[in-house]
């Protein structure tokens, strides 16, 4: 799961228009009635507006268009990261887009839950008959790619199973939240365990390759690209654990300790 630093790259006049269709929403006079508009919204949005916002999206994504969250799959669907059908205040909010794959974006769907302090947590349910209420107030469990770090809750598991595991050191709520993120988003299903796997040894083929580069006094436009061609992969969490772990794990020190530069990269 990426972790999305900046807001969306789009035009000005790109922005205005978003904001002017949710602005239609917002003006409706209740919750159900917003929550209906931005469905129909939607569904109707300008096609030229929103190619160009996948076309942003495209760019924040790992690797070569890898969705957002299994850094895997081709990402092809704009997901709303806090569901639409729960937050239609956000419908049109390009931060609250993820360019994402259908096998992440199709089971998280409308997903959306609140955890207590104690760690209790509360899913947000609409019955097909219920009235269209808000979703409950709280702590949002599901971690939020613009609000948090996925690597401050989860550790990945270099030396056998690379699975993402949660901290140790979190308090209740924070483990919580990490579980239902795993559960929610699937991240640690095998085909994503034994891609994750595949893509730390191309990590480090790649960085043994680098050293081998510097050592040939290959020219500064080469090294620059092979660097530029290792963080352009995806499964870029993978490389970041990969440094984050460099002092606990001694291979990692000894493949750090080939280009020392690396651990910043």
């Amino acid at each position: 799961m990426i972790y999305l630093t900046a807001p969306l790259a789009l035009e000005v006049a790109d922005q205005q228009a978003l904001q002017a269709i949710q602005q239609q929403v917002n003006n409706e006079i209740d919750y159900s009635t917003r929550v209906s508009q931005a469905n129909q919204r939607w569904k109707t949005k300008p096609v030229a507006l929103f190619q160009r916002v996948r076309t942003a999206l495209e760019s924040t994504c790992p690797g070569a268009r890898r969705c957002g969250y299994c850094e895997d799959s081709l990402a092809d669907e704009i997901e709303h990261i806090r569901p639409k059908s729960w937050f239609p205040e956000l419908s049109f909010d390009p931060n609250n887009y993820l360019f994402a794959c259908g096998p992440c974006n199709g089971p998280k769907n409308n997903s959306y839950a609140v955890v207590d302090a104690t760690g209790v947590l509360t899913e947000a349910i609409r019955s097909i008959h219920q009235a269209v209420e808000p979703p409950p107030a709280g702590k949002e469990a599901l971690l939020h790619p613009r609000h948090d770090n996925a690597i401050d809750y989860f550790f990945l598991d270099l030396e056998n199973t690379f699975q993402f595991k949660p901290h140790l050191t979190l308090d209740t709520q924070q483990k919580v939240r990490a579980e239902y993120t795993l559960k929610v988003l699937r991240i640690n299903k095998d085909p994503l365990c034994v891609a994750r796997k595949e893509a730390f040894y191309d990590f480090v083929s790649r960085m043994k390759s680098y050293y081998l580069a510097m050592k040939s006094d290959e020219s500064l436009n080469n090294l620059t690209r092979y660097r530029s061609e290792l963080l352009q992969k995806q499964h870029i969490s993978v490389w970041r654990e990969m440094q984050r772990q460099s002092i606990s794990l001694p291979f990692l020190r000894e493949l750090f300790a080939l280009v020392p530069t690396a651990i910043s990269w």
